[in-house]
């Protein structure tokens, strides 16, 4: 094999360990608000895309896990479920 083709294979195997995962993590993160209604969101479901920017996503991970976990905590509490915060 040529060291390009190596290189090649190297890239396609980067690609298939790092970004395949890390879209089906946005994805999961996106359909979460999805499924709250519109009230009880506090972020758009849009925004989870956000985190492609590479030095932005560090600060926007914290923001956008927060905004998801008050945007399902109200959701839960407008049907009437538990909250179970301590």
């Amino acid at each position: 094999m040529r060291q390009t083709d190596v290189q090649v294979l190297a890239g396609i195997l980067a690609l298939g360990i790092f970004v395949v995962p890390a879209i089906l993590y946005l994805i999961a993160l996106q359909r979460a608000p999805e499924r709250c209604s519109l009230r009880a969101r506090t972020v758009c479901p849009s925004q989870v895309w956000l985190m492609l920017i590479p030095a932005f996503s560090l600060v926007w991970h914290f923001l956008l896990v927060n905004h998801i976990a008050r945007s399902l905590r109200n959701e839960l509490v407008a049907r009437g479920m538990p909250d179970t915060d301590p």
